[in-house]
């Protein structure tokens, strides 16, 4: 049986940080970098994002570029949303 508690309470430490530009509240450009542990589940990984907002309505896209042998490899997300 194996101890799934020593991986979640590890002391490795992680860090991640991002900068965001956002043009005239209609279109943003969004990066990022993540700085994990060298185990597959929580990897170093860059991101990229943009998104686009007209009239309350939001659409985004993100992207992450993470080594092949991770699950992270490869992901994308897209989001829509409405402000009200």
């Amino acid at each position: 049986v194996r101890d799934w508690s020593s991986d979640v309470c590890s002391s490795d430490l992680q860090a991640s940080f991002g900068v965001e530009y956002n043009l005239m509240q209609l279109f943003q450009l969004r990066g990022g970098y993540h700085v994990g542990q060298k185990k597959e589940y929580y990897p170093n990984y860059a991101t990229i994002g943009a998104g686009v907002r007209f009239l309350h309505i939001k659409l985004d896209f993100a992207y992450i570029f993470a080594a092949r042998s991770t699950a992270l490899h490869n992901t994308y997300s897209i989001s829509f949303g409405f402000d009200f």
